[in-house]
This record gives C-alpha cells, sequence and structure tokens, in this order.
C-alpha cells in the first residue's frame, strides 16, 4: 500500500494567532532542511519560546585598533578573536564581526561639518544626510523601538556616561535633528526606571498576561499543525509548546521565578571623575539596563561611553581615548587595541549579565540582538571599514560565530577623510546592516535611510 506523500513544512513556519502573535516553530522531521544548518529567518517579533525580542546598542568612541580587522574565519567555520578581544572567547558562538562595511552615508554626506567626528556619528545610526549639524533622520534603534516596544512601559531606554553635547553626542534621534537624551547619572536612571517596582510580583504578573496572551494568540494554529504531523514530530511540538508554558509557570510571582527580575540596588555614587568615574558609572548602567530587559520594561536600549571624540583616560591608561586614536600605525595600535580590551571586557559584562537571565530554557541574549558599534573604523577619521560586531541571534534569525568578510576599496587602516565625491569605499552600507536588524526583530523592512545606499538586509547574516 502507497502512503500518501506529506508535504513538507518550510523551516520557516511559525505558529500564528490574533493580535499578530507569533511563535517560530521547533526543527521538525517533516520539515525540508538544509544540508547546512542555518538560522529560522521567519519574520516575528518573538523568540522560540514566546519571549520577546531585545535591541541593544553599545557605543565606544574613536573607532579600535588594528586587531579588530585581523579577527579570523577558522578552518572550521567557526570565529578565531584577536588579542584585544579574547575576553568575548566565553561568547564566541554569540558573535557576528563583519569586515568591509562603510558609513556610505557618511561618506556622501556633502554638509559643511566637521569631517573628522561629527559627520561621522550624526549619519551612524540615520543613515541620511545631516540636517543643521545633527543626525538628518530617524536613528536605527528609535525605528526598531516604535515596533517593538508597545506596550512597555518605556518604549527605549537611553544612558550614557560622560556624553557630548551636539553632534558629538547624538546617538539615538526621534526625528530629524531630535535627539532622544541619554540619562547620564546612574542614581537618576535607578529612580526613573525602577521607582514603582515594588516586588517580584508586579513585574512578573504583568509578563505573565503578555505571555499568556501569546500563548493564547497561537493555540489554534498550534492545534492545526499538531493533527498534521507524525507520533515524533507531534511529540517535538507538544515539547515546545510545554516549554514556553513553562516560562508562563516560571512568571507567575516571586516564589517560582529566578529573581532576575528583582529591583536592584541603588547604585554607589562615584567617588572620582575621569576613567575611574566612567567604570562606575558604565557598570552600574550596564546592570540597571539588563535589568530592566528582565523586567520587560523596555525592549530597546542603548550605553554611550562619551560619544565621538571623547578624550576620558582610561583607568591606568596614559593618555586620553582620542588622542590615542591619531596615533595610527605601528606606534599607535599597540594603545589603540588596549584601549579597545578595556572596552571588550565591558562588553563582555554586557553579555555575561544578558545570558544570566533565564526566560524558560533561553537566554535574554539568544533573544536579543547586541549592537557594538563606533564613529571610526581602524584607521584615523576613517569610516570606511566600520569596526562593529554583533551578539545575539535574535531568537535564532541571525547565524552567529562567524566573521563576515566584504570586498572593499580601502584597507580600513590609513589616513581617510574623505569629502563627498570622493568615495573609494565599494563595500556595502551599515544601513544594510540595519535592514537585517530589523528584520531580526521581526520588521519586514527592506530598506533604511537613503534607498540608493542600501541594497536590503547585509548578505551572510541569516547563514
Amino acid at each position: 500500500m502507497m502512503l500518501p506523500k506529506v508535504k513538507p513544512i518550510a523551516r520557516r513556519t511559525v505558529l500564528r494567532g490574533f493580535g499578530g502573535a507569533a511563535i517560530a516553530m521547533p526543527l521538525l522531521d517533516i520539515m525540508a532542511r538544509p544540508r547546512v544548518a542555518a538560522a529560522n529567518t521567519a519574520i516575528t517579533k518573538m523568540g522560540p519560546n514566546g519571549a520577546p525580542k531585545r535591541f541593544i546598542v553599545f557605543f565606544t568612541s574613536s573607532g579600535h585598533g588594528d586587531e579588530w580587522l585581523k579577527v579570523r574565519s577558522e578552518s572550521n567555520g567557526s570565529l578565531g578573536l584577536t588579542a584585544p578581544l579574547k575576553s568575548l572567547e566565553k561568547h564566541v558562538k554569540d558573535l557576528i564581526i563583519p569586515i568591509g562595511i562603510n558609513n556610505q552615508s557618511a561618506l556622501h554626506d556633502s554638509a559643511g561639518i566637521d569631517p573628522g567626528h561629527v559627520k561621522p556619528m550624526v549619519n551612524l545610526m540615520c543613515c541620511v544626510p545631516s540636517a543643521n549639524g545633527m543626525g538628518g533622520g530617524i536613528s536605527i534603534d528609535q525605528a526598531i523601538a516604535r515596533e517593538i516596544s508597545k506596550g512597555t512601559k518605556f518604549p527605549s531606554v537611553q544612558l550614557a556616561v560622560f556624553p557630548r553635547t551636539g553632534g558629538h553626542g547624538g546617538l539615538s534621534y526621534t526625528a530629524p535633528g531630535v535627539v532622544a537624551p541619554p540619562i547620564t547619572s546612574a542614581q537618576l536612571a535607578f529612580s526613573r526606571l525602577f521607582s514603582d517596582v515594588k516586588t517580584n510580583d508586579t513585574a512578573f504578573a504583568q509578563a505573565e498576561e503578555d505571555r499568556r496572551s501569546v500563548l493564547d494568540g497561537i493555540k489554534e494554529d498550534y492545534d492545526r499543525m499538531s493533527r498534521q504531523l507524525s507520533g515524533d514530530d507531534r511529540i517535538k511540538l507538544e515539547s515546545h509548546f510545554e516549554g514556553i508554558r513553562e516560562v508562563e509557570t516560571r512568571l507567575t510571582g516571586a516564589g517560582q521565578s529566578t529573581g532576575d527580575c528583582a529591583k536592584p540596588d541603588e547604585p554607589a555614587r562615584p567617588t572620582s571623575g575621569g576613567g575611574a568615574g566612567l567604570a562606575v558609572i558604565g557598570d552600574a548602567h550596564i546592570k540597571l539596563m539588563t535589568t530592566a530587559i528582565a523586567c520587560d520594561l523596555t525592549r530597546v536600549a542603548s550605553l554611550m561611553y562619551g560619544g565621538a571624540a571623547d578624550n576620558t583616560t582610561l583607568p591606568g591608561f596614559p593618555k586620553g581615548i582620542h588622542d590615542a586614536s591619531h596615533d595610527y600605525g605601528p606606534v599607535g595600535w599597540p594603545l589603540r587595541n588596549r584601549i579597545t580590551e578595556w572596552f571588550a571586557g565591558r562588553f563582555t559584562m554586557l553579555l555575561d549579565q544578558l545570558k544570566a537571565i533565564d526566560e524558560g530554557g533561553r537566554s535574554a541574549l539568544d533573544n536579543t540582538v547586541v549592537y557594538w558599534t563606533t564613529e571610526h573604523g581602524a584607521g584615523n577619521h576613517n569610516y570606511d571599514m566600520m569596526t562593529v560586531m554583533t551578539a545575539g541571534s535574535g531568537g535564532g534569525y541571525f547565524k552567529t560565530g562567524r566573521r563576515l568578510s566584504f570586498s572593499n576599496g580601502t584597507d580600513g587602516l590609513g589616513y581617510v577623510q574623505y569629502n563627498a565625491g570622493s568615495n573609494r569605499a565599494t563595500g556595502p552600507s551599515q544601513s544594510e546592516l540595519y535592514v537585517s536588524f530589523m528584520n531580526a526583530m521581526g520588521i519586514p523592512a527592506t530598506t533604511f535611510g537613503r534607498p540608493n545606499q542600501c541594497r536590503g538586509p547585509l548578505p551572510g547574516m541569516t547563514g
């Protein structure tokens, strides 16, 4: 007797329901599988276990040393980190380091503003020409916040340590020329974020209600799908659904929770300024930001150290960050790479705390995209070959643990201060990376910033 042929289920299938609820499917035998494992590229605002997706920006000043551009793709396909980034080794499977991306918007911006730091800074997150020395449009974090933070207490949270003013300090923009002002004091951030979070019960009860609405929303689709599956696949789907239910159960109160949403202690005030103060305030901001994520107070956040051309001298360093950025070449690389190493330690701290947040068998980092960026690359005043990286797969959307290399017309190491029209950088625009961020967050965008500088999502991010 010939059995009827069963049509494979696409790997991108999601369970859908009312209110836009959507949860990615587990990998089933019935699915058509590619020969090489790839990310789940279903466009959905929820992670595979029903937890929300998040987007975080981590900004440091004045680019990085040459070692950033020397990360390797190992023969086994994994990512080989260079010495300044070694603190991130524990998270290497969560990282993507794209090499050859350019700040095309800044390279083509004809405005008569400081081309060294202001021009790349005001174009960094908006990807459109500047407006009166400020960002000329909405920034990528705010565009994402409008879509994924609906219903949260804070649509986005901006934190900063010793921020600069004007174009040097504008990271997030809600509209052309309108900066989303960051909170600079850790004590003020604590008060604003957690003043009405009395106990775990309140936050977890709200999270439970949100999670239940998602699960109830997809139940009809789940029941329909289950009837089509074989015994083994049905068991897998039931296990997947029960895992999501476990999240709901865990969020029913402090007694059954992991305590991730516990109200943090008020941060201590820094006793000194300079590099020591930057470390104390920055570390406090990281804790407050990750706790706000755990409590689902927001799903979009940023942390900015200084701003463009910040010249804070880090603890134990001989000169400021900006001054060191001008010492490129063999004389300057060692110190610049040490500065990168210091900030890599802070980035590692952020990832450690996100990974410690349990969301029913997955960590908050699994459902987040964390973007480390700066206004420069490795050279002196250059904004070709930007030194950036991402961490987290956005709920399985990105295929992580890799270096992505793009052909470019420059090596990213020289003194390159372009005027509009003299751009020799041929690699992709960072706006294409931002389209990938939007897609990972469940936003079906095809362009961001200037359309003629954006060819869609950045190739290779999903495998």
